[in-house]
């Protein structure tokens, strides 16, 4: 798992940054339609799906549980696909589609930073992205009547907060490249 996270890091950055220009844009308009919302859900998630699943397609030589970042690519992609073709859909299904997502989001990372726990320092903030996206998820499941637009700080906050764990899990997978890559070069020079 940790090999897949030092290839793809610029993957997880962009899922981040995706993250948070969603919840940007969903603090900045937050007034906007159900159709607007489903929208800009629809694209973000697309766009974290296309970067975790080639991540995860990146890594399959390298790691056996490479599948788990694919899986939660293809997961992210049909959740954005059904939104975006289907933008005029209620709220109350927007919404437990967006807790769907969440929920699955934040059971494949806990699962991932448990298997990494023993090969990364500071597994925390994948840890800590997962329970987020859990509660997030669990508690959009349990009050879709609420409605998306009551519900849009909550959407809005939760995305920002991911997108912030993300940017920096992948800042901490990059450092992980870096010093493999730096080992690399001594043992070359060596020689």
């Amino acid at each position: 798992m940790k090999g897949i996270l030092k290839k793809a890091w610029k993957n997880i950055l962009f899922t981040g940054i995706f993250s948070i220009i969603f919840g940007v844009l969903t603090y900045a308009w937050p007034g906007v339609t159900v159709v607007t919302l489903a929208w800009l859900f629809a694209f973000s998630v697309i766009a974290q799906g296309i970067s975790l699943a080639h991540a995860g397609w990146q890594g399959r030589n390298d790691e056996k549980n490479w599948w788990l970042i694919l899986l939660l690519g293809i997961i992210n992609i049909i959740a954005g696909v059904v939104c975006f073709t289907k933008p005029g859909m209620t709220a109350i299904f927007l919404v437990t589609l967006m807790g769907i997502s969440w929920l699955f989001t934040g059971i494949l990372e806990i699962y991932a930073a448990i298997r990494l726990r023993k090969e990364i320092d500071n597994e925390g903030w994948l840890i800590l992205g997962g329970i987020l996206s859990v509660i997030s998820g669990l508690f959009v499941i349990a009050r879709p009547g609420a409605g998306a637009l009551a519900m849009t700080w909550l959407i809005a906050t939760f995305a920002v907060l991911f997108g912030i764990f993300m940017i920096l899990l992948a800042l901490r997978a990059k450092k992980w490249s870096g010093k493999v890559g730096d080992r690399i070069e001594e043992l070359r020079s060596q020689r």
